[in-house]
């Protein structure tokens, strides 16, 4: 178990081996003052703070390979305004890997809904009076795939490490670093 954060945002998890094999679960709790999905203020209203609990089964190989499956759940704590109703969001994620002593390799999907709508009431009249006349609507979420690769190469030496990373997903997001630790 492991717990990061602070008062207003932190992560809270457990993992585990199931029955003394390969494969393992985790669970957490994590609280955020935004939204991995949703992003609205003003008159649509404001989002004070988003709830995700998360389950995942990852089962690692012999070989060097192993892979992770996901399910998040996210509930939106927010004050209304033209948006009147965040329903739970779900997602679903996964990523198989090969690891060893030098490299790390890994590619998979990022989270995609699979289930979660916004409702909104907009200003659709005018009656005679003046009032503005309000329409009830229902958006279901949703997202574009994203998919990832991500590769480090890591070189030991008696006082060194030296850490090579490169990542690219489908929507052109590349980055590459180098990072050195030393021990002492």
């Amino acid at each position: 178990m492991w717990a990061v954060g602070d008062n207003t945002e932190y992560s809270v998890a457990h993992n585990s081996t199931v029955l003394n094999t390969d494969w393992n679960y985790s669970f957490s709790h994590t609280v955020m003052q935004s939204s991995p999905w949703l992003d609205f203020d003003g008159v649509f209203g404001k989002i004070n703070n988003t709830n995700t609990l998360e389950a995942s089964i990852s089962k690692q190989y012999q070989n060097g390979l192993w892979h992770q499956l996901g399910l998040l759940n996210t509930n939106t704590n927010f004050d209304s305004g033209l948006v009147t109703d965040v329903s739970s969001i779900q997602a679903v994620y996964g990523v198989i890997g090969y690891r060893d002593s030098s490299w790390n390799l890994r590619t998979g999907v990022q989270p995609v809904i699979i289930g979660g709508s916004v409702n909104l009431s907009l200003p659709t009249d005018v009656d005679t009076a003046g009032n503005l006349q309000y329409t009830d609507h229902t958006v279901q979420l949703q997202n574009q795939a994203e998919y990832f690769v991500n590769a480090t190469r890591t070189f030991d030496a008696k006082y060194v490490d030296v850490h090579f990373n490169a990542n690219s997903t489908s929507t052109g997001e590349n980055s590459a670093s180098i990072t050195v630790e030393t021990d002492f």
